[in-house]
């Protein structure tokens, strides 16, 4: 306790608009060339929201539930 952890490395945080939605998801994949865009080795967040996981297995990233409406 009361150490700081500093962590280095590279993520993908994408917005998908939709009109004037956007929904945010975070990637953390693997810095392995070979296996970066296996969404198998990517980090999955241990949350869930409303009883449902974050996580899309499909894609390797983490839905973090952030929608974004611009008028």
């Amino acid at each position: 306790m009361g150490q700081f952890l500093r962590w280095n490395s590279a993520f993908d945080l994408i917005g998908i608009s939709v009109r004037s939605i956007s929904i945010w998801l975070l990637n953390l994949p693997d810095p392995i060339d070979s296996i970066r865009n296996n969404p198998d080795y990517s980090i999955r967040l241990a949350s869930k929201r409303n009883g449902a996981s974050i996580w899309e297995p499909s894609s390797g990233y983490n839905n973090l539930g952030v929608t974004l409406h611009v008028k």
